[in-house]
Order: structure tokens, then sequence, then C-alpha cells
């Protein structure tokens, strides 16, 4: 148990320097909390400056592979990819 106390004390720490959580020491206890205000703009960057372009490709491509697994399915729906699904028919 007390491999994974140390990992997460090391990923809090990482959040803390990295100003998305604060922490406060009260005796032997460390409390955390999160900054909401700069995980906010973490999320904002991550969705609209970043990563915007990344997300509208992949939605293009996903409704492509829709597209295509549609068409394929109607056409095994109407029997014509039977043969290579099943060779005997």
């Amino acid at each position: 148990m007390r491999s994974q106390w140390s990992t997460f004390s090391h990923h809090l720490d990482t959040l803390t320097r990295s100003g998305l959580c604060t922490k406060q020491r009260s005796r032997r206890f460390i409390y955390y909390a999160v900054n909401w205000r700069e995980t906010s703009n973490l999320v904002r960057f991550l969705t609209e400056d970043c990563c915007a372009k990344m997300h509208a490709e992949w939605a293009q491509s996903r409704q492509k592979l829709a597209a295509t697994a549609r068409t394929v399915a109607a056409l095994i729906m109407n029997r014509r990819l039977a043969f290579v699904l099943n060779p005997t028919n």
C-alpha cells in the first residue's frame, strides 16, 4: 500500500506545481484543493485552442467510418457480401 500512496502523492505534487491544485499543511496532514480557475483555463485551452482542429478532423473521420460501416451492414443484409463471409453461398 505504501507505493500507491507514494505515487498518489507524486501526482498531487505535480498538479500543485502546475497550478491546478493548491495545498495547505496542517500539522501532519496536507490538504489539497482544486484550483478551478486554472483547471477551467486548461480545459478551455485543450478544447478550443490546442486541439480544436484535431477534434474536428477526428469527428469527420468518425462520420466517414460510420458511413462505411452502414454501407457494409446494408450489403451484408442484402447478402451481397455473403460470399466473403461464407464462401459456401
